[in-house]
């Protein structure tokens, strides 16, 4: 997945289950650094036992900590819908990604490991932003207070990736990746018993100053965090959590809505992306009807004095309206100078040709560009929450109760 990493700073936070809704939830609280105290609502949880530290940072990433081995060693992951593979890094990987502030596996430290699986051969984990490569092993994985046997991960020993990241690993929460008859982390949950519904949900906040940043549900969804019931659509293509979009548009500066896309390609809904990532020529053409202008660092940015008067991004989901306004699809980012840039949310991805303008021929089609598809990233999944069914291969979507 298309990804932009920042230094995010970290945030640990301490949560329980307690209710008979909860006995059968994991939860993942995703946190932003902040000076108050975080509230929940007293039927998900007390604040008294089985607690998750996690990290977050200004809507750019959202991640949290698990533990490998025996006795438990602590790491930050990426709870990442946009692939399945789980991976930590090795203390033999040479490159500076791997030990510039990343926590890395001490296979010796652990009862628990096994390092007997499969060839042998290295496995190579292609992301937008470089490769992790490493071998194959087995752990004990525990994540909020519960224990998974055996779980298949990466031990990296390579990487070219997340050398700006501060998580120290990912964990997939896709249907397949590149690694045969690989058995993914929640999967692991589901045949071991740990959860019974094969359902997980997020709830991102977008409010750089609230007390919590968001929560990952896993075993059911929360619904104290949406105000209206969720709305499903079909899981197109079981390897990602691939669904069809039907459009996206918006309205021009000079008051004409320019509709952008209709139709043809896959949607990726990926908690991975920090953007709404599209073909670049369909992206530039929004971008610059919208009014955003392009900046010195080459990305598309507008004055953070006219965020307000910006028009609602939608997305069209399943015969369904899904606006965004201007506040929900822009990024507050400090530059080099420390000024704060409001850039846009719509992420180009290149494709291999395409026609580099704003007009857009009526004949274009996936396979004519050879472009990759649309990616909805965490600007729209703060907006709303959303359900990711995994026993019925379908993705639920609600207006949040916050953002």
């Amino acid at each position: 997945m298309a990804r932009l990493y920042g230094v995010p700073v970290a945030a640990f936070l301490l949560l329980v289950l307690s209710s008979s809704i909860a006995s059968e939830l994991l939860r993942v609280p995703l946190q932003k650094a902040r000076s108050k105290a975080q509230k929940y609502s007293d039927w998900l949880m007390d604040d008294v036992s089985r607690k998750v530290p996690l990290i977050n940072y200004i809507n750019e990433e959202y991640y949290g900590v698990i533990s490998l081995g025996t006795p438990p060693q602590n790491f930050t992951v990426q709870f990442d819908t946009g692939s399945a593979s789980l991976w930590v890094l090795s203390p033999s990987c040479p490159q500076e990604a791997c030990y510039t502030g990343h926590r890395s596996f001490h296979e010796n430290q652990s009862s628990t490991f096994d390092p007997h699986v499969g060839n042998g051969s290295m496995i190579d984990l292609v992301y937008g932003s470089g490769m992790v490569s490493g071998h194959l092993a087995k752990e004990s994985v525990q994540i909020a207070g519960y224990e998974v046997y055996g779980q298949e991960f990466v031990l990296g020993t390579e990487c070219t990736a997340f050398q700006n990241a501060r998580f120290d690993g990912i964990l997939g929460m896709g249907f397949l990746g590149p690694i045969p008859n690989y058995t993914t982390v929640f999967h692991s949950m589901l045949e071991q018993g740990v959860i019974k519904r094969p359902v997980f949900a997020f709830y991102l906040s977008r409010n750089p100053d609230a007390a919590e940043g968001g929560e990952l549900v896993v075993g059911g969804s929360d619904p104290s965090r949406h105000t209206e019931p969720f709305t499903y659509v079909p899981v197109t293509v079981a390897t990602h959590w691939t669904i069809h979009m039907d459009s996206v548009s918006s309205t021009a500066v000079n008051g004409s809505v320019v509709t952008v896309w209709t139709g043809g390609w896959s949607t990726i809904v990926d908690t991975g992306t920090t953007f709404i990532a599209g073909p670049d020529y369909l992206t530039d053409a929004l971008n610059q009807a919208i009014g955003f202008f392009v900046n010195e660092d080459g990305m598309f940015e507008v004055n953070c004095t006219g965020v307000s008067k910006l028009p609602a991004l939608h997305v069209g989901i399943g015969g369904l309206d899904y606006p965004l306004t201007g506040e929900q699809y822009i990024w507050r980012l400090p530059d080099k100078h420390g000024r704060i840039q409001c850039l846009s949310g719509i992420y180009a991805m290149p494709c291999h040709y395409g026609p580099g303008n704003n007009t857009v021929p009526s004949d274009h089609s996936p396979e004519k560009d050879h472009c990759f598809g649309w990616i909805l990233g965490d600007p729209f999944l703060s907006v709303y929450y959303t359900e990711f069914d995994f026993g019925n291969k379908r993705l639920g979507f609600a207006k949040s109760s916050k953002n």
